[in-house]
């Protein structure tokens, strides 16, 4: 009981300046200290919330989204990660030259060329998953270069010593030792593929 107890009064402590918004939420609106029309109470947007779920097929648009945004990320992935190691492997010269101009494309908003890839792809679901393939690459590659490129050289050479062939020391040692890297830029990526949907679902979309 005592262990209850001390559970509930860590996850308030923990909790507390969540609950403490939720509550001023709640009361500016009941109590007419915000516009409703602008910041409804916590109580109405809730009840507007179960609305578009039972009336407006919420659940449908949410799981359209998170269709594009898996489609886009397993691309991303799938470009990203074996260009990373390559270059950060087997050609480390070629991307120290092109390491300024990754740079430049990685810093563009991918907002900013939204309007080339509906020119490039027109309005439907092409143009958006590139966005949001854009998005998520640099993040990936940039990444799995650093990953690739900090597994640790006595690893490597142990690892060479048994004369495993350049594909095994791939799979078995490269690739293993850079998979935190990579992952982390999944993550990054995944972040801002967010992001990028919401604008490029705003320019035209019908679901989502």
């Amino acid at each position: 009981m005592l262990e209850g107890k001390e559970t509930l009064s860590r996850m308030t402590d923990k909790y507390l300046a969540l609950i403490l918004l939720l509550a001023l939420w709640e009361l500016s609106g009941r109590l007419g200290l915000a516009d409703p029309t602008t910041l409804p109470s916590l109580s109405r947007t809730v009840t507007a919330l179960f609305d578009l779920w039972k009336k407006y097929h919420l659940f449908t648009h949410i799981m359209v989204s998170m269709v594009r945004v898996l489609i886009g990320m397993v691309a991303a992935v799938v470009l990203a990660v074996p260009l990373s190691c390559l270059l950060g492997r087997l050609f480390p010269g070629a991307y120290q030259r092109l390491e300024a101009l990754f740079r430049i494309f990685g810093l563009i908003n991918p907002y900013c060329l939204f309007p080339v890839f509906v020119v490039i792809f027109g309005m439907g679901e092409t143009a958006k998953i590139s966005a949001l393939v854009w998005v998520a690459f640099w993040p990936i590659f940039f990444s799995g270069v650093t990953g690739v490129r900090s597994v640790d050289e006595a690893v490597i050479k142990t690892a060479m010593s048994l004369n495993p062939g350049e594909w095994k020391l791939f799979c078995k040692v490269i690739l293993p030792g850079a998979m935190p890297a990579i992952f982390n830029g999944f993550r990054i990526g995944v972040e801002r593929s967010f992001f990028i949907l919401i604008a490029a679902e705003m320019t035209g979309s019908a679901a989502g």
